[in-house]
């Protein structure tokens, strides 16, 4: 895939390194988070963790049920 006309090289890179064809030669979440860190503010960050709060809740009732 090509870059995104608007996109910055580094995410540019970053995309390139996701669609490498070794799995083990691509970037782990961990590293995708790291990386893409420096280019999101902290308030949309902070937007972003609020919006997946609910699902990490659901989930969290969905095993205990299965659990039990």
């Amino acid at each position: 895939m090509e870059k995104p006309e608007f996109a910055t090289n580094n995410i540019g890179r970053l995309m390139a390194d996701c669609w490498k064809h070794e799995p083990n030669q691509r970037p782990t979440f961990s590293q995708l988070e790291e990386a893409l860190k420096t280019h999101i503010d902290s308030s949309t960050s902070s937007n972003y963790i609020a919006m997946n709060r609910p699902y990490i809740e659901m989930n969290i009732a969905n095993k205990k049920k299965v659990e039990n």
